[in-house]
């Protein structure tokens, strides 16, 4: 335990009572060294005073997960998404598979979305009705990044619902990351397996997404 209130304040991450911008000598009696305690941020706990440390290209391949900002993708227009319209709103993405320059990634949810129900590969590529929900992310297949991250529930979004373009765009996109390079979030060959199938399973769905996309894009250019 720390031998000061202030101490334990600067030791929890916490910004100590304040007047006039300067720490207080003798902060609120409220507040106690156990309680200080009590208030430290667990390992891996990215506070937003913690500078940006965004994704460098040469980092991204399957398995990273990032916090995405879907403004820089879409603005960009070398990105290819396959629901229309796309998520405007930033959260972690996941790498899926790279080829070369070009990445795909698909988006992550604390949402379990009980009202879904996904789809399974039947006979002769028709799909069947699978288990209701969401994707779930499992405890042991997430690695790094934030507490967070590591404890919260997470779920594959969608598997329609897939980003395909650059890597150095994607890398753009990760501005407000704030774990470092030997920090970053991640999932295991196993649990990027998983996703892959329930992307798969979804292909045909997808494909006809894209090309629903890629025909308004071309109408919206014509006029």
């Amino acid at each position: 335990m720390a031998d000061n209130l202030l101490d334990a304040f600067a030791e929890a991450g916490i910004a100590p009572p304040s007047k006039d911008g300067k720490p207080e000598e003798r902060p609120d009696p409220g507040w106690t060294l156990e309680k200080a305690e009590r208030r430290k941020r667990p390992p891996g706990y990215a506070s937003r005073r913690v500078p940006p440390c965004p994704v460098e290209a040469d980092e991204i391949r399957p398995g990273l997960v990032a916090w995405l900002d879907p403004a820089i993708l879409i603005g960009s227009g070398r990105m290819m998404f396959t629901v229309e319209p796309p998520v405007k709103r930033a959260g972690w993405f996941v790498c899926i598979a790279v080829d070369g320059f070009v990445a795909t990634f698909a988006g992550l949810t604390t949402n379990p979305g009980e009202h879904l129900v996904r789809l399974k590969p039947g006979e002769q590529g028709r799909l069947e009705p699978g288990e209701r929900g969401r994707l779930a992310i499992k405890p042991e297949w997430r690695s790094g990044g934030t507490h967070r991250w590591r404890t919260d529930p997470q779920f594959l979004t969608d598997g329609t619902g897939v980003w395909h373009g650059d890597k150095d765009v994607f890398a753009r996109a990760t501005h407000r990351e704030r774990c470092s390079a030997d920090q970053r979030a991640r999932i295991t060959g196993k649990g990027i397996a998983a996703v892959r199938q329930e992307v798969e399973n979804l292909r045909g769905r997808r494909f006809r997404l894209l090309e629903l996309t890629l025909s308004r894009r071309t109408e919206t250019e014509r006029r």
